[in-house]
């Protein structure tokens, strides 16, 4: 089965051995590639809504590994026990969702030896909430995909260490080793800010809020590519 590079990417993080619950798990692509590649002994494809949980069941067919992959209906980590998985991913939704996911089944999240997570958005919010819940996000990857740009997070349980404005917004690590997908995602912010700043500065809204918005967004992206030129 061909999936997205967003995907593979995914799942090629999980260790090799472990058992896995994809929450969110739509077509069950993940499940289905980490069965077909030798893994995980066993994945647990979970969803909230029955059709696409459906479409994952019969895809899990149509691939033969329904011996490796289960299904079940579950509202994030609910239909979970603790200890149950070995890695958890929760993968292609909002930074408030995993947020709100997380803290409903905590003591799921911290019995999981690694979770695996790919928030599209407030994804600072995400990196906020799990140094505050006691986790550590030991590494972090970037795909740019379809014009796209998707951060994925390595996370276990432990202390995080102390965290910048700017490295809450764009990611310690991914600066740090001046990541190049970091780098194109930077200056196309930039851009964007810039003619932000074109537009409000056309307008006369040099005193308003959105301008000190836009102002301190860019010092951040200012601050994140320095990191570049050393």
């Amino acid at each position: 089965m061909k999936i997205s590079k967003r995907l593979q990417t995914v799942a090629e993080l999980v260790p090799e051995g472990m058992t896995v619950a994809d929450i969110g798990t739509d077509h069950g692509y993940v499940p289905i590639y980490l069965a077909h590649k030798g893994r995980s002994p066993h994945i647990i494809a979970m969803d909230i809504n029955k059709g696409p949980l459906q479409k994952a069941i019969n895809n899990i067919v149509e691939n033969n590994v329904s011996h490796i992959v289960s299904a079940r209906l579950s509202n994030g980590l609910e239909m979970m026990k603790e200890g149950e998985a070995q890695c958890i991913i929760i993968a292609g939704m909002g930074g408030p969702l995993i947020n709100s996911i997380i803290k409903s089944g905590i003591n799921i999240a911290h019995s999981a030896e690694k979770l695996i997570l790919s928030p599209q958005s407030e994804v600072d919010k995400t990196r906020s909430f799990l140094i505050d819940e006691g986790f550590f996000i030991e590494n972090e990857t970037m795909v740019a995909e379809d014009g796209k740009f998707y951060f994925i997070m390595e996370v276990r349980n432990g202390k995080s260490p102390d965290y910048s404005e700017s490295e809450l917004e764009f990611g310690k690590y991914l600066i740090e080793r001046r990541d190049m997908v970091m780098k194109s995602f930077l200056l196309r912010e930039k851009e964007l800010c810039d003619r932000i700043m074109t537009a409000l500065i056309m307008t006369g809204r040099t005193d308003s809020a959105r301008y000190a918005e836009v102002t301190k967004r860019i010092n951040m992206i200012s601050e994140g590519l320095s990191a570049y030129d050393n």
